[in-house]
């Protein structure tokens, strides 16, 4: 995955992907682009990763059902890129109470460190 994949929008970053040509008529797009809800680039790579995995999968599996697909597993197809997306913001939203939980805990910890020394 290259770093072409990851656009600082404003303060955050940002995943893009071009959709394979063959899939356009699907989807109806160009491109898939999702705010990946951070302004570190370490972060956003990380998260950029995991969402270049899942829409390789979908591509890979689009393009084989799509030339004999039937109007149900079109609706399938396109469930299962709604479930990427849906996914995305679940996968941002816990990833983003992990590290509050862990900030909590390190400033809990260092203010025992603290008092223990005083």
């Amino acid at each position: 995955m290259g770093t072409d994949m990851l656009r600082l929008l404003g303060s955050h970053y940002h995943f893009r992907r071009t959709i394979p040509h063959v899939l356009l008529p699907l989807l109806g797009r160009t491109e898939i682009s999702l705010s990946l809800q951070t302004n570190s680039k370490r972060v956003a790579r990380e998260r950029a990763a995991g969402l270049y995995a899942r829409t390789e999968e979908f591509f890979s599996k689009a393009k084989v059902m799509y030339e004999d697909a039937s109007p149900e597993d079109l609706r399938k197809l396109i469930a299962l890129y709604q479930d990427i997306i849906r996914d995305t913001h679940r996968m941002i939203a816990i990833e983003d109470e992990r590290v509050k939980a862990e900030r909590t805990y390190e400033q809990a910890h260092g203010s025992t460190s603290t008092r223990c020394r005083a």
